[in-house]
């Protein structure tokens, strides 16, 4: 789980604060507003990264989740488990059958395919963060 800041941005976090439970609201809305740009981005590139795209589960089951409050994650369902093994790889070990005929399991090595996208649009999220609650304070 990555845990972001606001960094640079102080003054907002600040007058957040002083608002109370309205500033809460707004900082609320502002998480959400980025959890829903970085879906938006995942959903975008998911088979941009060697994933073949047969039947379109991957790209349907990325969604955002509430947690609690001000947390989201955002990550896929168990419709879309394989997902998983490409952003951190596995050792498949074959059925028993097959390790009579051959080594038994291989590793595949991890094919990363929501970090990237993550690491690329992580500045653009802040933004999409910084202008909801910037229009929430009313500036």
């Amino acid at each position: 789980m990555t845990n972001i800041s606001l960094e640079g941005l102080e003054s907002l976090q600040n007058a957040l604060n002083e608002l109370g439970v309205k500033g809460e609201k707004i900082s609320d809305d502002a998480v959400e507003k980025g959890a829903e740009f970085i879906e938006r981005k995942f959903e975008q590139s998911v088979y941009s990264f060697g994933l073949n795209r047969r039947t379109g589960t991957a790209q349907r089951e990325i969604t955002k989740e509430r947690i609690k409050t001000g947390e989201y994650i955002v990550g896929t369902t168990s419709d879309a488990f394989y997902l998983y093994f490409w952003e951190m790889g596995f050792y498949h070990v074959g059925t028993a059958k097959r390790r009579k005929r051959r080594a038994p399991g291989r590793y595949m090595a991890p094919r990363p395919i929501l970090t990237p996208v993550f690491e690329r649009n992580k500045s653009g999220m802040i933004n999409a963060m910084a202008v909801e609650a910037r229009r929430g304070l009313g500036l």
